[in-house]
């Protein structure tokens, strides 16, 4: 699968066509929770493909569903951030 960076998947592209200095504070805020909201959306799509499964859509997800789901992928972020710096040390 091939990485999408947070940016290009982002809410409201129209809002940082003048540059992120010239975006309030707020809607830097809700830029950033949304892409991350989206991006981890983007990740549950890409593990049923994966898998060749169908599931739900992520809307009709219980909100319960999706947080394990944010918790997973937050826990594989962490060991592939863990994983890098063993590579980068020459540890492994």
């Amino acid at each position: 699968m091939k990485y999408t960076p947070f940016y290009e998947i982002s809410p409201w592209p129209e809002r940082f066509a003048a540059g992120w200095e010239n975006v309030s504070s707020e809607h830097k805020k809700e830029f950033i929770r949304l892409s991350i909201e989206q991006g981890h959306k983007k990740e549950y799509y890409a593990a049923l493909e994966l898998m060749g499964v169908d599931g739900p859509l992520w809307e009709d997800l219980t909100d319960e569903q999706r947080e394990n789901i944010r918790q997973e992928n937050n826990r594989y972020q962490r060991e592939m951030h863990e994983f890098g710096k063993l590579i980068a040390e020459g540890k492994t």
